[in-house]
């Protein structure tokens, strides 16, 4: 399993009343108070409850959210290695979320926490994700952005794929339309995108063809001479 590494108020108990009544979705732990304050500033469905396992969690997934200082500190007194434990034990995906600076008169030695993060990544399931910015708002937001985005993404029974990635059969159709001499790449994209494929470019009448910009009678007619070789 890959891991993912980026480098990148306390609330009055009548706002915990008030989250209750929203459409529950993500659970956040009770203690999490700045957490709970941004989820309501970006207007995000949460249910506020004690969790014993993580600070956020949603069907199948977990985050447990740690300042940096304090990631530091479960190294040292051993909570991290228990608290990763119990996430790989309750839920099938997990994510630890580490945000904020660290604190540069840290005793503990660099090559620990090293090995901490190898260990991890080698040796579990638990993604490690961290942010760092200059505004501490701007920080929580990313936090409660991600964390909620991996929390619903872990829950959805779908493949990873990137919406970017031209597929093999447009890349072939792309370069077969601009080996036609006229043609170039970015016509040849406007040509696919008016009608959708090879295939439709084929088919289509002249009239049609010259509605496209770049296309005119000359290149219209020797696109309606090769459909008919081919067809």
């Amino acid at each position: 399993m890959s891991k993912v590494i980026v480098l990148g108020s306390v609330l009055p108990t009548t706002h915990f009343t008030l989250i209750a009544k929203m459409e529950a979705k993500i659970l956040v732990d009770d203690r999490e108070h700045d957490l709970i304050t941004t989820y309501i500033r970006l207007n995000l469905p949460i249910n506020v409850q004690r969790l014993e396992v993580g600070d956020l969690s949603f069907g199948q997934a977990v985050v447990e959210r740690k300042q940096a200082n304090d990631f530091i500190g479960s190294i040292v007194d051993g909570r991290l290695v228990t608290q990763i434990h119990n996430m790989q034990k309750n839920y099938a995906k997990s994510c630890i979320v580490v945000h904020g600076t660290f604190d540069s008169d840290s005793k503990i030695n660099e090559n620990a926490v090293l090995g901490m993060l190898a260990s991890i990544c080698a040796r579990t399931n638990v993604n490690l994700v961290f942010f760092k910015h200059l505004n501490l708002d701007k920080e929580l937001q990313d936090v409660a952005v991600f964390s909620h985005k991996f929390l619903l993404k872990a829950n959805e029974d779908k493949e990873f794929a990137s919406p970017s990635i031209i597929k093999p059969k447009t890349s072939l159709e792309l370069r077969f339309l601009a080996q036609i001499e006229g043609i170039s790449l970015v016509l040849a994209q406007r040509l696919l995108a008016k009608f959708g494929s090879l295939k439709g470019i084929l088919q289509a009448s002249k009239e049609e063809l010259q509605e496209i910009e770049g296309v005119g009678r000359v290149l219209s007619s020797k696109i309606t001479d090769l459909a008919l070789k081919i067809y």
